[in-house]
């Protein structure tokens, strides 16, 4: 019998990068939601924290992606409009 699974061009993995901080973000806004209804400021401080984990996922997901867009710009060599 002949292999199915056989990968085309057309068909492309997209693959998931794991973001070092996105449990504890989530974790800490959650918490942050239910602790300003019971204690202001410690939901406050937690939901700050929480932000400022997220930024840090932010910047390394911006950084991939500028790194992707180099890499795609030099394979891929966009034509130049006609004139």
């Amino acid at each position: 019998m002949e292999n199915t699974n056989v990968t085309t061009p057309q068909q492309s993995e997209v693959t998931q990068i794991p973001l070092p901080n996105a449990t504890t973000v989530l974790v800490f806004g959650i918490i942050s939601i239910v602790l300003c209804w019971c204690h202001g400021i410690f939901g406050l401080i937690l939901a700050i924290i929480a932000l400022v984990l997220a930024n840090k996922d932010l910047v390394f997901i911006m950084r991939i992606h500028k790194n992707t867009h180099r890499v795609l710009t030099i394979i891929l060599k966009p034509e130049e409009p006609r004139r």
